[in-house]
């Protein structure tokens, strides 16, 4: 297993970088307009009428008649002032254009999981399993990362549950297409000796084992080939922060890892700090299952057959529930060029659709349901799609994943009984990772090669 490939994360590189932009157009449907009217009313002053005419001569006092004697003097009643005209009443002022991520849960407040790895990485994602894991197709989210070389590792070898052994997951990388370059970091449920157990587990099934250091409270520990002869290819160390935070680090991180301060400048272990805020970062977005963040993409990108330039990062954040909503933004570096892009999402795209009666289906269940709005350089497409729109997508995902990963179905389906089967062995988490190499216990089931034609697990 120490060559294991790197097409993985060549294929999320991939998926990234060409699918990304095209959803990262996606976003409200309803156009942004601002209505900026300024209506003042002139107040009037209500003058006398007499001194609109000028001043006139002073006319000499009537002469009072006396009434006789018999009749009482009349009773004079002054005229009654008339009332001021009442002035007409002020419009309200018009409303600001509402901004269209209020109008969804996730627009509200933009992902920072970028913050959480290595400042040398540009692509970025956090999955939480603590939203996700009692969704009905959160076991279909595994099949997509069953076969990437570190789930490998640590779930099939280890015996860790992805769902249930993790609250949070974070990989982080510079480079897809190498994945001795990805940064992990988890915050785990289990204990930390039990965590240690699991990746010495791991480590023995590839033929390695670990050499724990504890320091200031700090363990870590770099599995190596138990041929001394055999190179160590890759230098992560496994590091079991305080606070149940595991990580995954390359060498040249280990001393920001370690060290006790971060120090003024921040730059290079700032995402140390950071991630004892993982659970705070998160909340950022409190209803979402995944997010994603790829920045510098054009430096990433050396050419591209799109009919538009690609934005410099791609942000996409998922909802954790039975009908997810989705968000996508993207960064564009000019006006002109979100306008192309947009453009192309409102003319292009549904007129490739409409070539076949199959497009035209797909277009109703991936394409119409998407809102498009631009706010200056920024695109954004939102999308609510339902239960079984969102267990075929993800199958898709998978069924495509495996296949670049040269991945029989049998041997998907092997991945995920041996899955089923570990957690039924655990007694549905009752039991921790470790009770899968407890005495008296059968071997755990292979990760690959098992019978295809034996009957799957029932689910956990």
């Amino acid at each position: 297993m120490r060559d294991r490939s790197r097409k993985a994360y060549a294929v999320v590189g991939s998926a990234l970088l060409h699918v990304a932009p095209l959803v990262g157009g996606m976003i409200s449907f309803d156009p942004k307009i601002e209505l900026d009217l300024d209506l003042e009313f002139t107040e009037v002053e209500l003058i006398d009428p007499d001194q609109l005419q000028g001043a006139a001569p002073p006319q000499p006092e009537p002469t009072p008649v006396a009434a006789p004697p018999s009749t009482p003097p009349p009773t004079t009643t002054p005229p009654p002032t008339p009332a001021p005209t009442p002035e007409p009443p002020k419009p309200p002022p018009p409303k600001p254009a509402e901004d269209p991520a209020d109008q969804h849960d996730l627009g509200k407040q933009s992902s920072k999981v970028d913050q959480l790895g290595p400042t040398n990485s540009t692509y970025f994602v956090m999955l939480v399993p603590k939203k996700i894991r009692k969704l009905s197709f959160a076991d279909k989210a595994l099949d997509i990362m069953a076969p990437l070389p570190d789930f490998q590792y640590l779930i099939a070898g280890g015996g860790f549950d992805a769902l249930r052994d993790f609250d949070h997951i974070i990989v982080a990388s510079p480079d897809l297409r190498d994945w001795r370059q990805t940064f992990l970091a988890v915050d785990y449920r289990v204990s930390r000796e039990e965590v240690q157990r699991a990746i010495e587990r791991a480590a023995a099934a590839n033929d390695e084992s670990v050499e724990w250091i504890e320091e200031n409270g700090i363990i870590r520990g770099n599995p190596r080939p138990l041929d001394e002869d055999e190179p160590d290819v890759d230098n992560r160390w496994f590091v079991l922060l305080e606070d149940k935070i595991a990580v995954y680090v390359r060498d040249e991180f280990l001393s920001h890892v370690l060290a006790e301060e971060v120090g003024e400048d921040k730059t290079a272990g700032n995402y140390v700090a950071n991630l004892t805020k993982l659970r705070k970062f998160a909340a950022r977005q409190p209803t979402a299952g995944m997010q994603i963040v790829a920045r510098d993409l054009r430096q990433a990108l050396k050419r591209s057959k799109l009919p538009f330039q690609i934005p410099d990062s791609v942000e996409l954040s998922a909802e954790a529930a039975e009908e997810p909503e989705l968000l996508i933004r993207g960064e564009f570096s000019s006006v002109v060029e979100a306008k192309a892009f947009e453009k192309w999402w409102k003319t292009d795209v549904p007129t490739r659709f409409d070539e076949s009666l199959q497009l035209k289906i797909a277009k109703g269940m991936f394409y119409d349901p998407v809102e498009l709005t631009r706010d200056d350089k920024e695109i954004r497409l939102w999308a609510r799609f339902e239960t079984q729109q969102a267990s075929l997508i993800l199958g898709f995902i998978a069924e495509n994943y495996a296949r670049y990963m040269k991945k029989t179905p049998e041997e998907v389906e092997a991945l995920r009984r041996a899955r089923k089967e570990n957690w039924l062995r655990r007694k549905g988490g009752k039991l921790p990772p470790s009770a899968l190499d407890a005495p008296g216990k059968a071997d755990a089931p292979p990760a690959t090669g098992a019978d295809p034609s034996e009957p799957a697990a029932p689910q956990p």
